[in-house]
């Protein structure tokens, strides 16, 4: 019984440091999570014959580190951009809400109406695409912080070793030290760089089908896309639904949202389905229903960024209980049982 209110009284501490220190935490996980990403390119870099016998590791650590950072610069830029197209443009499309409700059924007209009274007579529309930019430029607002982090986190990457083989256990047991952090940096950097290689697939194609049907700021859609199939199971759902209900207020026409809807879908499915079991595997070893329940206690948690991040998040906790025997059992109810 102690050891059961103990463990509810640490897993509670967790939960509101988790809560409570998510300003700093977060930005610290995303640069975490970059660093992997780098390693990731570092160690596919590295594998080429002549890159490993003839370039130090220093000058491919920051080689790989500009090229990741100079994409997230170039990509953020873009989004900031089409942003305020979208934003500029807004006002616009509240008009063509009056035109909608004309084609609905009788039974939906007056929910329609509902809606036009709230969105464009009150001007709620503007203030939810603003609110929606903000959200977006606080996140980017935090990268001077994560930048820091990061820069740590690469000059210390060789003290790591030394620092944490002294926690615990690990000191008598140097090995383990060594599998838990060549597990985690393989199976994390390879989940990162599938993923991002997936979703950019399926970002690119979506690209496509928005420029062919006219779409405003095809590039934010794009990347809205991009970053909601990091999030499992319902992200690249809900990614695919944000552009077809924006080309209704767009063109004040359902077709165009069928035109993006489908093929969109398309893409989705396929990626989705066939490419990317192919491409992962089993590697993760974690269970569907933990995918779920992770996703609702990571968004509970740190919103949308803890959507995000709730498939990594759990890996790196599966990965570290494993390694104590205290904490195995639970590693083992975590995984896919292979």
């Amino acid at each position: 019984m102690k050891n059961l209110a103990y463990t509810i009284i640490v897993i509670a501490g967790v939960v509101l440091f988790l809560v409570l220190g998510k300003v700093l935490l977060i930005p610290l996980v995303l640069a975490i999570f970059i660093w992997f990403t780098i390693i990731g390119l570092q160690n596919k870099i590295e594998s080429v014959p002549f890159v490993k016998k003839n370039i130090p590791h220093a000058i491919t650590n920051i080689f790989t580190a500009i090229i990741v950072l100079g994409v997230l610069a170039l990509f953020g830029q873009m989004l900031t951009v089409n942003i305020n197209r979208i934003v500029d443009s807004v006002p616009e499309y509240e008009e063509n809400i009056n035109y909608l409700s004309e084609d609905l059924p009788p039974t939906m007209i007056a929910y329609a109406k509902d809606i036009k009274n709230y969105y464009v007579e009150d001007g709620n529309l503007s203030e939810v695409v603003t609110s929606i930019a903000n959200t977006i430029s606080g996140l980017v607002g935090n990268t001077l912080l994560i930048l820091i982090y990061l820069l740590f986190l690469l000059l210390e990457q060789q003290t790591f070793k030394r620092k944490l083989i002294r926690i615990g256990d690990l000191r008598e047991n140097p090995d383990k030290f060594k599998n838990l952090v060549s597990g985690l940096k393989a199976t994390v950097s390879e989940y990162i760089n599938l993923k991002i290689i997936l979703s950019a697939m399926t970002g690119f194609g979506s690209y496509l089908v928005f420029v062919f049907v006219g779409l405003e700021a095809p590039v934010f859609w794009s990347v809205i896309i991009f970053v909601l199939n990091f999030i499992p199971n319902i992200g690249s759902l809900v990614g695919t639904l944000f552009p077809a209900a924006f080309a209704i207020l767009q063109f004040g026409s359902y077709v165009e949202a069928l035109q993006i809807l489908i093929p969109v879908g398309i893409i989705q499915i396929v990626v989705g389905n066939f490419v990317e079991p192919k491409m992962m595997g089993n590697s993760l070893n974690i269970s569907a229903l933990v995918v779920i329940l992770s996703l609702s206690l990571w968004g509970l948690i740190w919103g949308i960024t803890g959507m995000l991040l709730s498939v990594p998040l759990t890996i790196i906790a599966t990965k570290i209980m494993a390694q104590f025997p205290s904490t195995r059992p639970i590693a083992i109810l975590l995984g896919n049982g292979k």
